[in-house]
Parts: C-alpha cells; sequence; structure tokens
C-alpha cells in the first residue's frame, strides 16, 4: 500500500495518488477520497495542535534544506495494527512537497483487538491522549502501546505527542517503533 500527495506552499492538497482512493474505501472514509480532498488544507485533516506544530515543522525543514526526510507511524484500525514510513521531499515548483506514505507492517488484531478504544472514542468517553506518531495512549505519565495491552481503559480522548516522539529523533523513534511493533507476538487467526 502507498499513497501520495502534493502540498503547495501554503499546505494545500493539489494532487494525490497511488492507493489513496482504495485506503478510503477500506477505511470507511469516502469523504477522504482524492476528489474530496484536493484543494484543501491539509491541517482540516491533522487532528491535535501538537501533530499540526509537529508537521508544519517538518515541512518548512524540508523546504528549507531542500532535503527529504521520513520516519515510521502508526496508522492503525480497530481490526488491523498498522506500520507506515512517511517521506516528505521536495517537489517539482518551489515551495511544494510530495509526502509519500508506505505501507511498512500489518498485523491483525486479536478477538475484540482495540475495537473497544475505537467504539469508545466514537462514544465520546472520556480517557486519555494518543501519541499521533506511534499510537502509544497515555495512562498516569505513562505511554502505551494499544496492541501491547489491548485493555477497555484505553479510551482515546485527543491527540498528542509522547515525549519520544516529540523529541524528533527519526532514527531512535524509527528504531523504538519497529522494536514495539515486532514485540507483540501474532494474534490468533493471523
Amino acid at each position: 500500500m502507498s499513497t501520495w500527495y502534493i502540498l503547495d506552499p501554503m499546505n494545500r492538497i493539489v494532487a494525490a495518488g497511488g492507493d489513496w482512493d482504495a485506503f478510503a474505501a477500506e477505511n470507511d472514509s469516502p469523504s477522504a477520497s482524492v476528489e474530496n480532498i484536493v484543494g484543501r488544507s491539509l491541517e482540516e485533516y491533522v487532528s491535535g495542535l501538537e501533530t499540526q506544530l509537529y508537521l508544519s515543522s517538518l515541512f518548512q525543514l524540508c523546504r528549507e534544506a531542500e532535503a527529504a526526510h521520513s520516519f515510521l507511524y502508526r496508522c492503525d484500525a480497530p481490526w488491523m495494527a498498522r506500520l507506515f514510513q512517511m517521506r516528505v521531499e521536495p517537489g517539482e515548483k518551489p515551495g511544494e512537497l510530495r509526502v509519500i506514505h508506505e505501507l511498512i507492517r500489518s498485523r491483525a488484531a486479536g478477538p475484540g483487538g482495540v475495537r473497544e478504544v475505537f467504539e469508545a472514542s466514537e462514544a465520546e468517553v472520556d480517557g486519555a491522549p494518543r501519541c499521533s506518531i506511534c499510537n502509544a495512549v497515555k495512562l498516569g505519565e505513562v505511554w502505551h502501546d494499544v496492541y501491547a495491552r489491548p485493555e477497555k481503559k484505553f479510551f482515546v480522548s485527543g491527540y498528542a505527542l509522547c515525549p519520544s516522539c516529540s523529541a524528533h529523533d527519526p532514527a531512535r523513534q524509527d528504531e523504538q517503533m519497529l522494536r514495539v511493533f515486532d514485540a507483540v507476538p501474532p494474534q490468533v487467526g493471523t
């Protein structure tokens, strides 16, 4: 699975493609089709001020350095843990960026999986913030991987960045994310 979009200097989506529409359909999000997102600000699709600032800083860094940057992140669904790589690179026109998302690994959730998290989130049950990059959920002062410990207490209340991801050290983040993702044993039926 590979998707991409191109951002203009104001971070408006000017084109998108790859498996974009298939991914939107698979995740029951017809409003996220290419036809519906082109011309809109990326910020409309990014939850949480910390995450918006993180991406804005990353985009500015790539524009100023005229160099590519990549990192791993989680994009889970109720039925699947998914690890993606996001690559941001200069576009063809000045100030444009091409953002590519590649599926690196995936694993089906076990019986019940983390569906409770998503159902609770949809029901607006108060709970803990989720890291927008690694998908860890904060309980008290500790960040937990939802798929490593799928318990009902992981009700998502909003998005933030955990200390590891906010430190913006891609090499450490990627190594840690792979270690956590791979440490969870395969679930029954996968």
